[in-house]
């Protein structure tokens, strides 16, 4: 079973920072992702290229000028259907809180959005005008960015908000439930002393049956995945701030700069000083450098 990775957006508190928005203009080849989910949604508008997304148990292929959805809680992974060739692309993330603020039972309802759907238009027109805002930015745009976040939020729930089919405990398509809320504990607590039994008595399962039972779901240990938590992290912190090895290593959780080190090569088969090396010469590739 593949690895599902809990990603937990990290939003700023003021108001205009309830989401998250990326554009690209990449080759196709570097937009592989694994599988992961949030508690966002997800919405992703395609300009050129076509992208590959796999989620809610099915392929779909975004076409040009068109949009995909994420639901909260979904497991999804992408990637570009034309490798060799780049793609344009704009990715917004709107936090929970966005929908809870004005749908306050947001949890008991998922969105379903019909292909060919009249609805959809309205939609791709918000997000055309929030890729060009960040394509040319000017001094006011944050204005007419936010609005135009606020407009999709309003249309998603509007058009789009159904009940789930139970909302109560997990449906059939939500097995991994409690899985998810482990994963969900960890990355907010990893840089603390975690132990099995703390994870398990989360969830309220034994340590010896959520041992199974996490494997079964994620395809790794509790161990494992506890491990690339920290190292996510401590790699993040060592080449977006600067940071040492050794500070990165006890910033993200680790007993020491060796573990960092150890858990580094495993995972990406060389140590965290030439992964920021390399890390480095990817980006300044990239931008043409």
């Amino acid at each position: 079973m593949k690895e599902i990775i809990y990603e937990r957006p990290e939003y700023t508190k003021s108001p205009e920072n309830l989401a998250l928005i990326w554009h690209g203009d990449i080759l196709g080849s570097a937009t592989g992702t694994s599988v992961h989910w949030h508690k966002a949604v997800e919405v992703t508008l395609i300009l050129q290229n076509v992208l590959q997304m796999k989620s809610r148990g099915k392929t779909v292929w975004i076409e040009p000028g068109d949009f995909n959805y994420v639901n909260s809680g979904e497991p999804h992974q992408t990637e570009a259907y034309y490798k060799d060739e780049r793609i344009r692309y704009l990715v917004i993330v709107l936090s929970d809180e966005m929908f809870k603020s004005v749908c306050p039972d947001f949890d008991r309802y998922r969105l379903d959005i019909p292909p060919g759907h009249p609805g959809r238009k309205a939609i791709v027109e918000s997000l055309q005008r929030i890729y060009a805002c960040r394509l040319h930015p000017s001094p006011c745009d944050q204005a007419l960015i936010n609005g135009e976040l606020w407009r999709i939020v309003y249309l998603l729930l509007e058009q789009f908000r159904v009940p789930k089919e139970d909302s109560g405990l997990p449906s059939a398509e939500q097995k991994d439930y409690l899985a998810k809320q482990a994963m969900e504990y960890i990355d907010q607590n990893f840089q603390s002393c975690l132990t099995l039994e703390m994870i398990a008595r989360k969830v309220g399962l034994q340590p010896n049956y959520f041992c199974r039972y996490f494997k079964k779901y994620v395809g790794m240990s509790v161990g494992q995945y506890l491990a690339q938590a920290r190292l996510r992290y401590a790699l993040a912190y060592m080449t977006d701030c600067g940071a040492s090895v050794v500070e990165s290593a006890f910033q993200a959780g680790f007993s020491s700069a060796s573990a960092f080190n150890d858990c580094c090569k495993k995972v990406y088969g060389v140590t965290p000083s030439q992964y920021k090396r390399q890390r480095g010469e990817l980006e300044s590739s990239e931008n043409g450098e």
